[in-house]
């Protein structure tokens, strides 16, 4: 991923602890609560052919915009839950993001590449950059840089990736097979990544030194990773099936399991930081269509 024009910064893997870095590992059982649901909606296709959707990401204006990995589509749903539009995209999505305005990112792990749109009642096709790397998370840091996670021969990376492919930072995570996903703190100073095996959420500085790591005997296989309006961090357990709330200094706040269907994977905040969607629900045939949006108090 080095380029001709950039310095790639390798940074130590995560299991090299450096001094000062705090590492921290909660067992003691976490209070339950539950924000409220105030609405959910399956987003089905009218033929009804099976979905699998792996990412969600929400408009400026409200509006949210899924990726299906199963039929290789970007779907558009307005605020009523009604269904705009449809892209087939070249490849297999797995995740997501705005970059601004109604400039978003996909990525496209099998291509190794992410794929640039621009969406508003329709979706249009923009530029490919390529990443040369199997890329699984997204996420903006700028409105000409983005953070990607992905693997390479069986290591887990996330980068700072410009929008004309040049790689400014690039840090090795951990040794796994398993896709994670991103998220930044409001100010743009932290990154979060999420992995699933092993379950666990790596928090960085923007310069890629590892600040602490959240880990719980009551997190199973973390897939999304989400901040809020306070900073506090959301990551959800696909195979413990519950969300939990993290502070911006590692403290478990609480963990969200009432409600939470089955298989939940993707999260995301609006833009106000007090409401989040959530994709999950997997049924028959690996089905996962429902989308559940939650409230604040």
């Amino acid at each position: 991923m080095e380029t001709t024009d950039t310095k790639t910064v390798i940074k130590n893997d995560v299991s090299e602890v450096k001094r000062g870095t705090q590492i921290n590992l909660f067992s003691k059982q976490l209070k339950d609560c539950r924000p409220e649901k105030i609405a959910q909606f399956n987003a089905d296709y009218t033929d009804g052919k099976d979905s699998g959707y792996t990412g969600i990401t929400c408009l400026p204006d409200g509006n949210i915009l899924l990726v299906d990995y199963i039929n290789y589509t970007c779907r558009l749903y307005d605020q009523s839950n009604r269904h705009l539009a449809d892209y087939t995209l070249s490849s297999n999505p797995c995740d997501v993001c705005v970059i601004e305005g109604f400039r978003v990112a996909v990525t496209l792990p099998d291509n190794e590449m992410i794929q640039l749109l621009t969406v508003n009642d329709s979706i249009h096709p923009g530029r490919a950059i390529n990443t040369n790397l199997r890329c699984y998370g997204i996420v903006a840091l700028s409105d000409d840089q983005l953070v990607v996670s992905g693997r390479k021969k069986g290591k887990l990376y996330w980068c700072i990736l410009s929008l004309d492919g040049s790689v400014k930072l690039l840090v090795k995570v951990c040794h796994t097979l398993w896709s994670c996903s991103l998220a930044t703190n409001n100010s743009k100073t932290r990154i979060y990544v999420s992995c699933f095996r092993p379950s666990a959420v790596y928090v960085y500085s923007i310069d890629g030194t590892l600040i602490f790591t959240y880990k719980h005997n009551a997190l199973d296989g973390a897939r999304g990773v989400a901040v809020d309006r306070d900073e506090n961090i959301y990551v959800v357990g696909e195979n413990s099936v519950n969300i939990h709330q993290v502070s911006p200094n590692g403290t478990p706040l609480h963990v969200f399991s009432a409600g939470i269907p089955k298989g939940p994977e993707a999260i995301c905040f609006t833009s106000s930081g007090d409401k989040f969607f959530l994709m999950g629900d997997y049924l028959l045939m690996g089905d996962r269509k429902l989308v559940l949006i939650f409230e604040l108090k």
